[in-house]
């Protein structure tokens, strides 16, 4: 199967084009069009013998051999234009037909760990998830795809509530496994693949754990909002967002420890408006600043610890609004 070539320098993503598919008529039409250039460039060269050199009759029978021989030579010149015509013509349909057995190739693959992934049986889930990733970094044109699966299970309903019977050790697994996944791909040198540049929706997902710390997002978006972290400990510390719009609005900080110590915003907008901090322990200790735009305007503070130690806003804009409503356990956000 034929691989398709990409490059990630710099954060820019080089992606093979689909082959156009060339119909035989128009194969037809070019080959009579080069074939009739033929014959007039043929003919026009006689022509301009002709009137160059005389009556045929007045040649010696060398400088007709000679003027022979360089008509023969242009339309065997011209001839060779046709057959390279015809065999790039060929060539092109070659490849679109490979493309669409790779094309084939990739949806069963798809589908194949789709299924894995919807399987009663958590190993099985497991090995989805990781089938999916090394489908991701091969399959440029479905990489979407493939992360929009990933993100999808993770917004499906989770009880994390331990002491419910409904609650599955097996299930957090299977989730914190797509997350360290999903944060490989967007470290420096931990996947042979980025997946920077993407789109990661974890829109009204449920979190209990999770770790993206060190991650790197750049160009694509990412959404929380609507997320609910409400157990266990969560992090994003050392995570950079640059240039990737992210929204944490609406968002329910509701009892994990939320980890965004020495994160970085970076020419981007960073929105927790009506973000809810009701419990739990959420750090945004030695977080920068550095240029876009941070809005906290409308969110709530209930009960939760909210930590702003050492905050650098070295550009852009931060909108505080009404946040924090200040406890005893609660850090003043920079000015």
């Amino acid at each position: 199967m034929s691989r398709s070539r990409e490059s990630s320098s710099a954060g820019i993503v080089f992606r093979s084009e689909r082959p156009t598919r060339v119909s035989p008529r128009s194969l037809l039409l070019h080959v009579a069009l080069l074939l009739l250039l033929a014959t007039v460039v043929a003919v026009g060269f006689g022509a301009l013998l002709w009137l160059g050199l005389g009556r045929p009759d007045a040649l010696t029978a060398g400088e007709r051999l000679e003027a022979l021989k360089v008509v023969l030579a242009v339309v065997a010149g011209i001839g060779a234009v046709v057959a390279l015509t015809v065999a790039y013509r060929k060539q092109r349909d070659a490849e679109l037909a490979e493309y669409r057995e790779d094309a084939k190739a990739y949806a069963d693959r798809f589908g194949k760990a789709a299924d894995q992934l919807g399987n009663a049986e958590h190993v099985v889930r497991t090995g989805g998830v990781y089938a999916l990733a090394e489908l991701a970094d091969e399959w440029i044109e479905g990489r979407q795809t493939c992360i929009d699966l990933l993100c999808a299970y993770l917004r499906m309903p989770y009880v994390a509530d331990t002491a419910s019977a409904d609650y599955s050790h097996g299930n957090r697994e299977v989730r914190r496994t797509i997350i360290r996944v999903i944060r490989n791909h967007l470290r420096d040198g931990w996947s042979a693949v980025s997946w920077r540049g993407y789109r990661f929706s974890f829109e009204g997902a449920v979190f209990d754990c999770g770790d993206f710390s060190k991650a790197h997002f750049r160009g694509g978006n990412v959404t929380f909002h609507r997320a609910r972290f409400v157990a266990g400990h969560v992090e994003f510390n050392d995570v950079v967002f640059e240039g990737t719009p992210v929204w944490f609005s609406k968002a329910e900080f509701a009892g994990a420890h939320v980890d965004f110590r020495r994160s970085v915003f970076a020419g981007t907008v960073a929105s927790f408006e009506n973000a809810v901090f009701s419990a739990g322990r959420v750090e945004f200790d030695g977080v920068r600043f550095a240029s876009g735009e941070v809005s906290f305007d409308n969110a709530v503070h209930e009960g939760s610890v909210a930590t702003f130690d050492g905050v650098a806003h070295t550009g852009g804009t931060v909108v505080w609004g009404p946040f924090p409503h200040l406890s005893a356990s609660t850090s003043t956000p920079p000015a």
